[in-house]
């Protein structure tokens, strides 16, 4: 036994909260098993080519099977990372290069795709742009699905996993992510992968426990170890003691107790000893969020993110599109109050149909409402289809990013005049997002201008703290519950006199955090989901 084997509690960082208690199931990277690479003579070449083009064909026709079944069992946004895949495996240059190296070099198609497509994907990791150094991930998995297909495996070792296994792996890439469920395992815990990765979005989506950056995590454990999951405080216990399993299961009652009591009161209105009323709504992106919102209890909508209406498409959304999707998306809330936020992106978001130009802080940089104002038409057909959707639904609009007024003012401009074209609809009320010193210290400047507020205290941490929220080197530095912040928050519901405000960020889902916020004078707040019955 290795001294690295000895090691009895592994930590982590929370990708997907929960408890779990089951068997390891260790899964190893195909990537990390090399292939036979070896010379062929000349006449083979064209054997080889069609190698390769028939295992083009193979893959292809299992990334459209792969998106179908996670469309039908999530979400058309997690199919698109499928249908992204496709795109790459169609890149004309791509598969020019490989068919070249393959006439030049008289290697096998194994030697030639590997080489070529670790190529790409290290292109990808260099470069500086978030969004597309994301790619990489698809591109290995390129690599591994068409190595399977030219070597004629069809399976995937996680359909051998039993169900009630926790997946242990160094990272899980697209492919894999699509072979477990929520029948299969308890919990997920990845080596490699942060909140934003594939692993996360997934395991949240399942509503699975899941812990990411767990150090050396695959020379830690074996197959068949014993395994206590808390992924609320990103631990991992290896083959546990009686005591230890003793320890765990008082916690695993307890937090299966509240959850179930929790629910119960979820659809009753928040109330504190005194009889103020709280709001508890939620943050959503998709139409699955929408309808676990209304099933958890939530009072309405508090914020509806548009971006993946965007981000998946090759080409701009037409008005009636908008109309069309936000339409289908938000029908579970038809009744409740609901809060979509303006297209937000800039920063580590960029629009797939827009060449824009490279920023060196893109955080410091075109964001929200900025990045609105340069594309007015964009805007114009957003604040148009919401005027649209308000004659059904109960709706606000929010602006992203404000730090000045004068951009309220200019997006006042283009709603006026979308106003004046639809004089049968009564105007939804126009609102803003504090999420900079800057909106917080000046909102009695801002506040004039509006008609509520909203609290984005991520990016209000952020740029608090000077710690990028993504950054793991400075996540000892990224506190949204520093005195700074709670001060900024009480300073803007001082200010904002009897207009609404709101707390939409991952503070709001903090218990320990709800006296500070309800003594800042915040009545208000929205969260994930999931959440709004043990917030409640």
């Amino acid at each position: 036994m290795t001294k690295k084997r000895k090691k009895h509690i592994l930590k982590g960082t929370a990708l997907s909260e929960g408890y779990a208690r089951g068997k390891a199931f260790l899964y190893r990277d195909v990537l990390q098993t090399r292939y036979d690479f070896y010379d062929i003579e000349p006449d083979k070449v064209c054997e080889e080519l069609t190698r390769f083009e028939k295992a083009v064909a193979s893959v292809h026709k299992d990334l459209k099977f792969s998106a179908t079944r996670v469309e039908k069992e999530l979400t058309n946004q997690m199919a698109d990372i499928f249908r992204a895949q496709a795109a790459i495996l169609s890149d004309a240059s791509l598969i020019k290069e490989i068919r070249n190296k393959l006439e030049q070099d008289f290697m096998n198609a194994e030697h030639v795709v590997d080489h070529v497509l670790l190529r790409w994907e290290k292109k990808f990791r260099d470069l500086r742009n978030k969004n597309l150094r994301q790619r990489a991930d698809d591109i290995a998995d390129l690599n591994r699905r068409m190595l399977h297909a030219l070597q004629g495996i069809h399976a995937n070792i996680l359909e051998t996993m039993k169900p009630g296994s926790i997946l242990v792996a160094k990272r899980l890439l697209p492919s894999d992510t699509a072979y477990f469920k929520r029948k299969l395992a308890k919990a997920v815990l990845v080596e490699l992968g942060g909140s934003g990765s594939h692993a996360a979005l997934l395991t949240r989506e399942y509503g699975i426990p899941s812990i990411g950056h767990i150090q050396d995590l695959v020379d830690h454990i074996r197959t068949g170890d014993e395994l206590l999951v808390d992924a609320n405080q990103g631990k991992v216990i290896i083959n546990p003691t009686e005591n230890e399993k003793e320890i765990f299961n008082k916690k695993f009652q307890k937090y299966k107790k509240e959850s179930v009591k929790a629910k119960q009161f979820s659809f009753r209105a928040a109330k504190t000893k005194s009889g103020e009323q709280f709001k508890v709504m939620a943050n959503v992106a998709c139409l699955d969020d929408v309808k676990h919102a209304m099933e958890y209890g939530a009072d309405g909508i508090g914020l509806y993110r548009t971006e993946s209406l965007y981000m998946s498409r090759k080409f701009i959304p037409t008005l009636e599109e908008i109309v069309e999707e936000m339409r289908r998306v938000l029908e579970p809330a038809h009744n409740k109050h609901v809060t979509v936020r303006l297209l937000d992106v800039g920063g580590d978001k960029n629009l797939p149909f827009l060449n824009t130009p490279y920023e060196e802080n893109p955080f410091l940089g075109r964001r929200g409402v900025r990045f609105l104002l340069k594309f007015p038409d964009l805007l114009k057909t957003q604040m148009a289809a919401l005027f649209k959707l308000s004659c059904h639904f109960n709706l606000r609009i929010l602006i992203p990013m404000v730090t000045v007024a004068e951009d309220i003012k200019k997006v006042r401009v283009i709603y006026e005049n979308v106003k004046k074209e639809n004089t049968s609809i009564k105007p939804p009320p126009l609102g803003i997002m504090v999420e900079t010193p800057a909106a917080a210290l000046c909102i009695d400047k801002l506040i004039n201008n509006v008609d509520f507020v909203s609290l984005g205290t991520n990016d209000l941490t952020q740029y608090t703290m000077a710690a990028g929220r993504e950054n793991d080197m400075v996540a000892n530095y990224f506190l949204d519950d520093h005195p700074a912040v709670f001060e900024l928050i009480k300073l803007v519901a001082k200010h904002s006199s009897k207009k609404s405000v709101s707390i939409c960020g991952e503070l709001a889902g903090k218990k320990s955090a709800l006296k500070k916020i309800y003594e800042c004078g915040i009545r208000e707040l929205s969260v994930s989901p999931s959440l709004v019955p043990v917030i409640k």
